[in-house]
């Protein structure tokens, strides 16, 4: 088992976290949300893990090494390492669970994160059905070969996603689909599952209990972690003003966020989060096909206004790329700049607006982001004399319309599930879902996956960054930071550009 080595106490009492959104499922497979991701990396450990600086940290693998110029990643596990009901975790589970990502027939939103692996993309899209022809391979209990189509230096971040956890096989051979169902769950990681009780997923508590059988790191001193959520805004702040929460997230925070700061100053975190707010143009249907049109609306849009008086700075507006700050490649100052005058002689130039006939134009967002819905509103009404309503919908409804029928425009935020540029210019949902294609760009992404000199990668990511953000396709609107409040018994929170739940290392009183 392992030990807590602080000179701190055990926390006898659950510690007790705001979370806006419980997890949709406990499948890693399944897992593309936020939210789930986060409760997912505290129910599994992977191969390798990020740290609180972004550095891959050994986890289930602990030594591995890089044969043939990169192609081949040899991973060597742990031999201490069970699943919480005892069961030895074996190579078996990691090849397992990634060819389950990979299979077309669970049709896993992840997919394509393991598309490096030799075989795997050929696999997934139907090509090859043989799952034997995906290069990952147990060569035995505790060794773990990965071959990839090309080098690709930023496989080891991939492998600390959560589509890269094992599962386990043995469950899946006696329980089947069910595997992953609270009653029969099984799994690695700091913590595991003991209750969940919802109404739906802004209603109810998780409970976590410390797992006897991990063997990574585990700093912290926490026992229980109670994972809540609340149906209300307001039902959110006074249980953390009442001692009922040990953290509070301002996301989705309604109110006054600046009042409630400085109400808590003494309590209040704020770290960068590499997360893009961002809008997509459907560049491939009339009447957004008129580049004239897409770069009118985004010239019309006062990003710094948003941000500075709507948000009184809660984000950054992101006057640059779609790659945000913190991140390796991150462009500054390259973004279409705020332009009413220029927007009004293009919107005039394309024949739309006033004086022409104007199109209905479908404007659709998710879940709680009615205040920036109004805000474009009001800026295409104000400087360009346009009416372009925006409407919101429920998160399950607005992805099934980004996959199956994308509306004219939406808005949506993209958080890197790995920290390099290619998780947002390459193998981001948001590129999928606009159809946008660009030859020249997608020669210049391709290549810098693949370049081992990191400052010449970054050069190539800049270039396709600047490509991106002049095509007026997803135009990047703020970029995030993770605002908190820790109450004053919590003693150390980690938190990085990622993440904000590491709870193992959490300390508290």
């Amino acid at each position: 088992m392992q030990q807590n080595t602080l000179d701190f106490p055990l926390l006898e009492r659950p510690f007790k976290a705001d979370w806006p959104y419980l997890p949709l499922t406990l499948d890693p497979a399944l897992a593309g949300d936020i939210d789930t991701v986060g409760v997912l990396d505290q129910l599994y450990s992977g191969l390798v893990s990020l740290g609180v600086g972004l550095d891959v940290m050994p986890e289930v693998a602990n030594r591995w090494e890089i044969l043939e110029e990169g192609l081949k990643y040899v991973f060597c596990l742990r031999k201490d390492v069970r699943w919480c009901d005892g069961t030895p975790l074996t190579a078996a589970d990691f090849e397992t669970a990634w060819k389950r990502v990979l299979d077309p027939a669970l049709e896993s939103p992840v997919a394509s994160t393991l598309y490096d692996i030799c075989g795997a993309r050929a696999y997934h899209q139907g090509e090859n059905p043989d799952p034997q022809s995906v290069a990952v391979q147990a060569l035995d209990d505790h060794t773990l070969l990965v071959t990839l189509e090309q080098p690709t230096s930023y496989f080891l971040y991939l492998m600390t996603f959560s589509a890269a956890y094992p599962i386990p096989r043995h469950l899946l051979e006696s329980k089947g689909a069910s595997w992953a169902d609270s009653e029969n769950l099984v799994t690695n990681g700091p913590f595991e599952l003991e209750t969940w009780q919802q109404e739906n997923d802004q209603d109810g508590t998780l409970s976590l209990v410390r797992n006897p059988a991990y063997q990574g790191r585990f700093s912290g001193n926490l026992q229980r972690v109670d994972l809540t959520a609340l149906p209300t805004c307001e039902a959110r702040l006074a249980a953390y003003e009442n001692g009922q929460l040990d953290t509070l997230s301002f996301r989705n925070l309604s109110g006054d966020r600046d009042r409630i700061r400085q109400a808590h100053a003494g309590e209040y975190l704020s770290v960068p989060f590499l997360a893009t707010t961002y809008l997509i143009f459907d560049a491939t249907r009339p009447p957004l096909d008129d580049a004239r049109l897409r770069q009118a609306l985004v010239m019309a849009i006062d990003r710094e206004q948003h941000a500075d008086v709507n948000l009184n700075g809660f984000s950054f507006p992101a006057l640059g790329g779609f790659v945000p700050p913190g991140m390796p490649g991150h462009s500054g100052e390259i973004g279409i700049p705020f332009d009413p005058e220029r927007a009004r002689g293009l919107l005039a130039e394309s024949g739309f607006g006033v004086g022409h006939p104007q199109p209905e134009i479908e404007f659709l967002a998710g879940p709680d982001q009615e205040s920036i819905l109004n805000f474009l509103t009001e800026q295409w009404q104000n400087h360009l004399g346009i009416s372009i309503p925006g409407k919101s919908a429920d998160w399950e409804t607005f992805v099934n319309r980004l996959e199956a029928n994308p509306p004219h425009i939406f808005l949506n935020i993209w958080v890197n599930d790995y920290p390099d540029p290619d998780n947002f210019l390459r193998a981001s949902k948001p590129l999928e879902w606009s159809r946008w294609q660009d030859a020249n760009y997608q020669k210049l992404v391709e290549t810098a996956r693949q370049i081992p000199d990191q400052a010449q990668r970054m050069a190539l990511y800049q270039q396709a960054d600047q490509i991106l953000v002049d095509a007026a396709v997803i135009v990047p609107f703020n970029y995030w930071r993770s605002h908190l409040l820790v109450n004053p018994e919590v003693k150390r929170y980690p938190t990085s550009a990622i993440k904000w739940w590491y709870f193992k290392d959490v300390v508290a009183e």
